[in-house]
């Protein structure tokens, strides 16, 4: 299925697996590894595409609490099967 880029309308979005840097969490520290991203070839939009958000964020504050609270711990997880996975 085609799926046109809604910004300019002109593009067709490309997917792929991409490291994403997630602010959504309110955290400045939380990598995504294995995230489908679709971008757009003629104006370089892009969609991150997130299943299981509810899990995804039960994920990240259970890595923040095991970091001890140290906000600059970086926290790396990883999308598998349909299980968030925090990563070492």
């Amino acid at each position: 299925m085609k799926r046109t880029c809604r910004d300019c309308g002109k593009g067709e979005l490309v997917g792929g697996r991409e490291r994403v840097h997630y602010t959504d969490s309110g955290l400045p520290n939380v990598w995504l590894d294995n995230v489908e991203v679709r971008r757009c070839p003629v104006c370089k939009e892009h969609v991150v595409i997130i299943l299981a958000v509810e899990h995804l964020h039960r994920a990240i504050e259970l890595a923040a609490i095991a970091s001890d609270g140290h906000e600059s711990a970086r926290i790396n997880l990883r999308m598998s099967g349909r299980k968030w996975q925090v990563l070492a």
